[in-house]
This record gives structure tokens, C-alpha cells and sequence, in this order.
């Protein structure tokens, strides 16, 4: 930390910008075996590129959970037919905040207990946020769920989040919702089992900002570099990595339940990166499926868990037949 007049303060940071270093340094203390098991190391290949190791030992198990246990629903479009992307160019569009509001009022209304909501950054978050509040979309947002937000203090946040599960135990209450930020204390290391998350809303994919001199740094060094991985790759790649460390909030054990809902149009295009794991729970939609039958597929999940068949048949038939119910 560096101060200057003028009451002018400038912070000096170092970074490393290839991870080999540290690992090479390991590796040169005779270090005979290296075990580093992560669930967000996927794709394995680039992983190899940046540590500038061959691992030839390599192991990828799927979820201890059952094929039950975990539902993937995409929604890219809102009821009014109003794409839902949250890109550079549409996120500030007033019809996109409002829509994407009033689709997670609906999300909101077919999950029971908790749910987290993750945006790609603060800035989207307080945007959605103080536009709902003009449109009157939060008030909607709180009559289905109590909504809290993620503070960027750790103190606030520790106190917003014993909050939440405070509400979640409620048993007057439906719910709460939390609305966090990718990359922030809410995505990762926060272990939210059970009915304190049985959902998780992925509002947008998480791209690291595009002019952060972190960034923009890292992916200097890789055109310099040449190491097999290129700027574009790596920047692909600290999405899904982000994507995928927000997703593996929603199940905590082997009795854990619930869905994730990607809200944005631009998921349908993702076809790798994500987790192994997800693989065997992701099914492609047929354009057709009206956006009642999506939300009672997410009512019939739930319902197999803790209602009778009867209601169960009953949401099933709308999904079958095809029939278009107000919720």
C-alpha cells in the first residue's frame, strides 16, 4: 500500500499468473505423489495446460445422489415472450429486469423452503434489485418469499444469512429467498443443506469482467505465454468454473434433493464444461413446452418427495397433456 498527497492512496499487488509455479516448487522437494481433488477442476485438460503437469491418474465419479434426486430446468424466455439474457447489451433493458423478475415470482411460487438466486455481479444484482423495487416486482418477489441479499461484508452477511435460515425454519412462513452474487460468499464454502436450499436460480453465466486489469492481465500472459490454452479458453473456462461451483450448493448428501433452474437463454448453447457429475441430469426441452408445464415439472419433483400420488398424477397429466394452467 502506497500513499501519496493529495490524501491519494494506491494498493501494489503481485500475482502469479501460471499456477505451475507453486506446483513445480512442490515437485522439486522430491515430493513422490500429489493428490489435488476439487469439484470444479473440470475440464481436466486445461487444468493440465495451466499446472504444466500430465496427471495420469485421473478420476471423475458421478454424484452419490440418485437420478431423483436432482431436476435441470432451462428457462429462456418469459411468459410475455421477452428473451431472457442477461449479455452486456440486454442486462440494462428495463422489459429484460422486469421479465426475469416475474419469471423467478413464478420460480419462486413452485419451489417450497429455500432458495439462492446467483447474478453475475453486484452491480446486476442492485440494478435488478432498485428497478423491481420501482416496478413494484419486489413486492411480489417478498409475498411468495421473504427475499434477503447478500451483503459484501462479512459481518452483515453472517447476520443476513442466520436470517434466512431463521425464516426457512419457520414453519408459518414459505420460504425465503437469497439473492447472491457468483464468486461471492454465498457460491462458495457455504454448506446449505436440505430445505435451506432446495433450489438453485442461475440468473445469468458468470463471465469475469471483461475490463479487469486481473483480467486483462492473465490473458496477456497467455498470448505471451503460448501454454495450449488460449485467452478466449481461459476466459470460458473461469465461467463454468464459477457456473459450477454456484450448482454444487443445491445438493449437501447422499439424501439431499433438489433443482436447478438456468435463467437465461444462452444455457441451451453450453454443451460442455460443466461438472461430470451434471451430465446424467441434464435432458434437452422440446421447444414446444409451454412455460406452466416447466413450472409443473418443478411442482412434480418436489411432489415426489413429500405429497400423495394423487396430486402427483394430477400435476403429471397437465405435463403429459399439455395443458396450459395458471399458477
Amino acid at each position: 500500500m502506497v500513499t501519496c498527497g493529495f490524501n491519494r492512496m494506491f494498493i501494489v499487488s503481485f500475482r502469479c499468473m501460471s499456477p505451475s509455479v507453486g506446483g513445480k516448487e512442490l515437485m522439486a522437494e522430491g515430493v513422490h505423489s500429489m493428490i489435488i481433488t476439487s469439484g470444479t477442476l473440470a475440464p481436466i485438460h486445461s487444468f493440465e495446460l495451466e499446472m504444466d503437469m500430465k496427471f495420469e491418474i485421473k478420476l471423475q465419479n458421478n454424484h452419490i445422489i440418485g437420478d431423483n434426486q436432482l431436476s435441470i430446468v432451462t428457462i429462456g424466455e418469459s411468459k410475455d415472450n421477452v428473451m431472457l439474457s442477461s449479455n452486456y447489451r440486454n442486462r440494462e433493458k428495463e422489459d429484460y429486469v422486469r421479465a426475469l423478475g416475474q419469471t423467478l415470482v413464478d420460480v419462486f411460487k413452485a419451489t417450497p423452503k429455500g432458495i439462492l438466486v446467483f447474478f453475475p455481479s453486484y452491480q446486476v444484482l442492485n440494478r435488478c434489485t432498485k428497478l423491481w423495487t420501482q416496478l413494484r416486482v419486489w413486492e411480489d418477489l417478498n409475498r411468495v418469499k421473504r427475499v434477503f441479499l447478500e451483503p459484501q461484508n462479512k459481518l452483515e452477511f453472517n447476520k443476513a444469512f442466520e436470517r434466512y435460515k431463521q425464516t426457512v425454519d419457520d414453519g408459518f412462513s414459505n420460504g425465503a429467498a437469497f439473492l447472491g452474487v457468483f464468486r461471492g460468499k454465498l457460491s462458495e464454502g457455504i454448506d446449505l443443506p436440505d430445505d435451506y436450499c432446495r433450489a438453485v436460480v442461475m440468473t445469468g453465466l458468470p463471465y469475469p469482467a471483461v475490463f479487469d486489469p486481473r483480467v486483462m492481465l492473465k490473458k496477456k500472459y497467455l498470448t505471451e505465454a503460448q501454454i495450449g490454452l488460449t485467452p478466449h479458453e481461459w476466459y470460458a473456462l473461469q465461467m463454468k468454473r464459477a457456473l459450477n461451483q454456484a450448482i454444487g450448493r443445491v445438493v449437501r448428501h447422499k439424501d439431499d434433493y433438489g433443482v436447478i433452474v438456468l435463467l437465461d437463454s444462452r444455457f441451451a448453447s453450453l454443451s460442455d464444461g460443466l461438472s461430470k457429475w451434471i451430465e446424467r441430469f441434464i435432458k434437452k426441452h422440446s421447444k414446444d413446452l409451454y412455460l406452466n408445464q416447466t413450472y409443473a415439472k418443478i411442482r412434480l419433483f418436489f411432489h415426489r418427495f413429500n405429497t400423495s400420488n394423487k396430486n402427483m398424477n394430477e400435476i403429471k397429466n397437465i405435463i403429459d397433456n399439455k395443458k396450459i394452467v395458471l399458477y
